[in-house]
C-alpha cells in the first residue's frame, strides 16, 4: 500500500488537489453549454428528413460524456463528444454500409454540416470551427434482433459487417459500480455523480470516475512522445478500473479515499483474462453487457499493444509511488505536472490553491474535512506550515 507515511490530513489535501486537477480536465461551463446546444441541433436534424425520420431515430450520448470521465486531449483544448444515432425501425439484417450511408447522407443534406463532415470507420465526425474546441462523433446503430438485453449493432466499414455494442447498458453497468460506497475509516463519503439525458457536470464525482480520468491523462502524457497508436484505449482503462473498484470495495476496508484510488490502479491487470484457444494465448477483457465483445481483441493481432499496456501500468505505479516520497508543495507540483497531469493544468490548480490558503490564513478560516478538502466550516484547523513541508 502506498501513502502509509501520510498523515490523514496530508491524504485529504492530496486527494483535494487531485480532485481540482481532474475538474480542470473537463469541459468548462461555456464549452459544456456549447456542446449541449450542438448535440441538440444535430439530434433534431437527424430526426428530420425523409430517409431517417420513418425509422424513429433515437439520439443519445455515449463514451466519456455519458460516463462522466471526460478528459481534454493533452496539448489541445478540443474535446471529443460521442453520440449514437439509433435507427429503431432499421433491421440488423440490412446492410451495415447502407445504414451508415443513410446517416451520412442526412448530414450532407445540411449545408453547414456538409462542410464539417469526415468519414469514420463506424460512423461520421463533425469538425466544428476552432473556436468551438470540440468535434462530434456520430455512430449509426440498429437494434440487435438477437439480443435479450437491448443490445445494438453498429456498422464496421472496413470489415463490412455488424459489430455488437451496448453503450446504454455499459453506462448502467459502470454507474452501478461507481455508486458502490467504500468502507473508509475516519473519512466522510465522497459525493457521487448522476447521469442525465445529456449528463450534467457536477463538482465532486465518484472515486471511480476520478480514477479513470487520472488513468487517461497519465496515459496521454506517457505516450505523447511515443507510439500513440499503441496507447491503451480508454474503454480498456475504464473497464479494468471499474472491475478493480468493484472487487476492492466489496472485499476490503480503506483508511482513506486516496488509498482506495491507488489500490484500484495497482490491481488493474488482475482483471485481464488470458484464454488459450488452439494452443495460443489470447488476451480477453469482456464487455459485461455485450456477449462476445472483447475489448482487448486487437491485442491478439498487435501484441505490441499488450506490451505497451503492461509497460505503461508499471510506469504508472512507479510514478504514483513517488508521491509518497515527495517533499514540499513545489516538489508535489513538479511531480504531478511532469508525470501525471501535464504542467498547464497542474500549475493552474496549485496557483489557485496557494491563493486560497493565503486568503483563508489571513482570515483564520482555513480548515480541511476528509473527503471534501478545504472548507470554511467545521474541520481540522490547518497548521501554519503546509502539509507538504518538512
Amino acid at each position: 500500500m502506498v501513502f502509509e507515511r501520510y498523515s490523514n490530513d496530508k491524504r485529504v489535501q492530496l486527494f483535494y488537489l487531485l480532485e481540482k486537477i481532474c475538474q480542470k480536465l473537463e469541459l468548462t461551463d461555456t464549452q459544456y453549454q456549447d456542446a449541449k446546444g450542438k448535440y441538440k441541433a444535430v439530434g433534431e436534424w437527424l430526426d428530420g428528413g425523409e430517409v431517417l425520420h420513418p425509422h424513429a431515430p433515437h439520439i443519445f450520448p455515449q463514451g466519456s460524456m455519458s460516463l462522466g470521465t471526460t478528459v481534454r486531449p493533452l496539448g489541445r483544448d478540443e474535446f471529443d463528444i460521442d453520440l449514437v444515432c439509433l435507427l429503431n425501425l432499421f433491421s440488423s439484417r440490412c446492410s451495415p454500409e447502407a445504414v451508415r450511408k443513410a446517416v451520412g447522407e442526412r448530414l450532407e443534406a445540411n449545408e453547414v454540416y456538409k462542410k464539417m463532415l469526415e468519414p469514420l470507420n463506424r460512423g461520421w465526425r463533425l469538425n466544428y470551427a476552432q473556436s468551438s474546441k470540440l468535434h462530434l462523433d456520430i455512430t449509426p446503430a440498429t437494434k440487435d434482433d438477437g439480443s435479450q438485453n437491448g443490445g445494438l449493432m453498429v456498422p464496421d466499414r472496413k470489415l463490412r459487417e455488424w459489430k455488437n455494442s451496448h453503450p446504454q447498458g455499459y453506462v448502467k453497468w459502470f454507474e452501478d459500480i461507481a455508486a458502490l460506497m467504500p468502507t473508509i475509516e475516519f473519512s466522510e463519503r465522497v459525493v457521487m455523480a448522476k447521469v442525465d439525458p445529456f449528463p450534467e457536470q457536477v463538482p465532486f464525482k465518484s472515486i471511480l470516475k476520478r480514477c479513470v480520468q487520472i488513468l487517461k491523462r497519465h496515459r496521454d502524457l506517457c505516450f505523447i512522445n511515443n507510439d500513440a497508436k499503441n496507447a491503451p484505449i480508454s474503454i480498456i482503462l475504464t473497464t479494468l478500473a471499474a472491475k478493480s473498484y468493484q472487487h476492492l470495495v466489496l472485499s476490503r476496508r480503506f483508511t482513506s479515499e486516496l488509498d482506495l484510488l491507488f489500490s484500484v490502479i495497482q490491481h488493474l491487470p488482475d482483471f485481464i483474462e488470458e484464454r488459450v484457444i488452439q494452443g495460443q494465448k489470447i488476451y480477453y477483457i469482456p464487455n459485461e453487457t455485450t456477449s462476445g465483445e472483447n475489448f482487448a481483441e486487437k491485442w491478439n493481432t498487435h501484441r505490441e499493444r499488450a506490451e505497451a499496456f503492461f509497460s505503461w501500468h508499471k510506469k504508472a505505479i512507479s510514478d504514483f509511488e513517488k508521491l509518497e516520497q515527495v517533499e514540499g508543495l513545489d516538489g508535489l507540483q513538479r511531480l504531478l505536472g511532469e508525470e501525471v497531469f501535464g504542467e498547464r493544468d497542474t500549475s493552474v490548480v496549485f496557483n489557485d490553491y496557494v491563493d486560497v490558503i493565503n486568503e483563508r490564513r489571513r482570515n483564520r478560516t482555513l480548515s480541511v474535512a476528509s473527503g471534501v478538502g478545504l472548507t470554511t466550516g467545521i474541520g481540522t484547523p490547518v497548521r501554519r506550515n503546509t502539509f507538504y513541508g518538512k
